[in-house]
């Protein structure tokens, strides 16, 4: 007769078998483990990548464009007395900014405004 063959026994396969499934599903969970990690670093990479620190300035954007500007509500400005402007001291376009005088006017209670001022009355000064 030939050497002596070994031949596992059913029971030492079925007293490893035990480890053999805990090593297989430790590596499984190991390997996903890692392609999980490299996943995450390859996509904070690619974020990285296409992002930049805020930086706060000043920009100037200068639009021409052909039409007309209309307000969403319109607005009358009128003045809080009654009067006649006798001179305007601003020309359209200018800018202005709020408590300069931009007008000059006469009261509506002037002489030449009044019933009783007859013929005698002044004659407004000149526009």
């Amino acid at each position: 007769m030939g050497p002596p063959t070994l031949t596992p026994s059913r029971t030492g396969i079925r007293k490893r078998l035990p480890l053999i499934a805990l090593l297989t599903v430790g590596l499984a969970c190991g390997g996903w483990l890692l392609w999980q990690q490299n996943r995450r670093s390859q996509e904070e990479r690619a974020l990285a990548a296409q992002t930049t620190a805020v930086q706060q300035r000043a920009i100037a954007i200068r639009v021409t464009a052909a039409g007309s500007i209309r307000p969403i509500t319109p607005v009358n400005i009128s003045p809080k007395q009654p009067g006649r402007v006798s001179q305007l001291l601003v020309d359209q376009g200018d800018r202005v900014v709020a408590r300069p005088t931009s007008t000059n006017c006469w009261p509506a209670t002037a002489p030449w405004r009044s019933k009783r001022a007859g013929a005698t009355s002044r004659k407004p000064p000149p526009s």
